[in-house]
């Protein structure tokens, strides 16, 4: 799986989607947002995630 990437999905099959945790920090990505899309018409499912927040000091 790499974000950005449609992931495809069988069309009879059934699935059980856990994007993650909505507390902590995913140790590769640091604290920035991440989310999938689910696409049923294509039958795939995308992730992704934002870049990590900039301080500006």
């Amino acid at each position: 799986m790499r974000f950005g990437e449609p992931v495809p999905l069988a069309p009879d099959g059934r699935y059980v989607i856990n994007v993650g945790s909505v507390t902590g920090c995913a140790p590769d990505r640091g604290p920035s947002p991440a989310w999938a899309v689910l696409d049923e018409t294509a039958a795939t499912l995308t992730y992704h995630h934002a870049s990590p927040p900039t301080q500006i000091k």
